[in-house]
Parts: structure tokens; C-alpha cells; sequence
């Protein structure tokens, strides 16, 4: 088992917006609050508020990518930037099966059709480090990804759209500055998390 916690962290800025920022701070055992709630099976066995954060306990080979994780409920528009800080507590390297780690999904449909995570994960093998990855699904479907080999246990990511372009942030640490590990044109349609 891999055990995850979410610490201070789901902010997002949206220039476009009336209301341009949300914070929520996970910490002080603090579940999430609208426009935020938690998404994905078994919630009552793999997520327990603590005075660390918000803690996501998984197993990495299991059978089903089904994750669990904080979505927020309304779409997001124009330029936008989203951070979110988290620490591993426990992490086995997985030998088979899709992998293990803490990721932030935007995606415009709830279907994920289209979509683009950076994570910071444990893959089959000895791959282990933060993780970049455009998807788009279906025939004449995209596939891309980077991965940047890390040690750290504890940082933070952040996915910042300006005009199509995204960018792909990584910091080690909950102090040290942001790294740009990957961009690419994802296009201007509204986001959900």
C-alpha cells in the first residue's frame, strides 16, 4: 500500500473569472468544501482527514487506474493556473500494473477524452520521478509524456495555461521555485478538474 497526503493545497488562479482564486488548505483534518468534493471509489477506506492533510491510502498493483481525488465543480476558462502540494508518506515500487503517486488531471469533459496530468509517480520497474502526459483518446489518438527522475517525497505542481499553451510545473519541496518540465499546445476549451 501507498499512502499519500494532500497538504495546502488546492489553489487555482483564473484571470478570466469573477471570483479568480480558490484556496483550500487540507490540513487540520479539513475535507474539501464546494466548489470542491472528493471523486472515486471506495472514498470511506482510501481517504482520512488529518491534522497533516488530506490522506489517500492506495494500492499500486491494483487492477483498475481508478483513482481518488479532490475535482472542483465548475469549469475552468481562458488562462488559468493550478497548484497543488502534496507529500508521500509510503510509496512500494510497483512490478506490474499502472503504477503509483500523487497527479493533477485537467481534463474538458468528465469522459477524459482528452487530457493532461503531471504527477509525481512510481511506475513498473525502476521508473520513478515527476511525470508529464498529454492524452487524447479514440482513433488517431496522442500520446505524450516526460518524465523528470526525482527522489523528493514532498513538492508541489503546478499546470499553467496561457492562450492554447500549457506548462507543466514541478518544485521540489513546499519552498523551492518552480521547474518547467514539459509545454505543448492543448487548445482554449473550458476545463474541469
Amino acid at each position: 500500500m501507498s499512502s499519500f497526503v494532500f497538504l495546502a493545497v488546492l489553489s487555482a488562479i483564473i484571470p478570466s473569472q469573477a471570483d479568480a482564486e480558490l484556496y483550500q488548505d487540507f490540513r487540520g483534518k479539513q475535507l474539501p468544501h464546494p466548489p470542491l468534493r472528493l471523486v472515486g471509489p471506495q472514498l470511506d477506506e482510501r481517504v482520512r482527514p488529518e491534522a497533516e492533510g488530506l490522506r489517500v491510502t492506495m494500492a499500486g498493483n491494483r487492477s483498475s487506474p481508478a483513482g481518488v481525488g479532490v475535482m472542483i465543480d465548475r469549469p475552468l476558462s481562458g488562462d488559468f493556473e493550478i497548484t497543488a502540494s502534496y507529500e508521500v508518506l509510503s510509496a512500494d515500487q510497483p512490478t506490474q500494473g499502472f503504477g503509483v503517486g500523487v497527479n493533477m488531471t485537467i481534463s474538458p469533459s468528465p469522459a477524459q477524452e482528452k487530457l493532461a496530468n503531471v504527477a509525481r509517480f512510481w511506475l513498473p520497474g525502476e521508473r520513478n520521478g515527476h511525470l508529464a502526459r498529454f492524452t487524447i483518446k479514440g482513433p488517431g489518438g496522442v500520446y505524450k509524456s516526460h518524465l523528470v527522475e526525482t527522489d523528493n517525497r514532498t513538492g508541489r505542481f503546478r499546470l499553467k495555461r496561457q492562450g492554447a499553451t500549457l506548462e507543466y510545473l514541478v518544485a521540489e519541496g513546499l519552498e523551492g521555485d518552480f521547474q518547467k518540465i514539459y509545454e505543448h499546445e492543448y487548445g482554449v476549451d473550458d476545463i474541469g478538474l
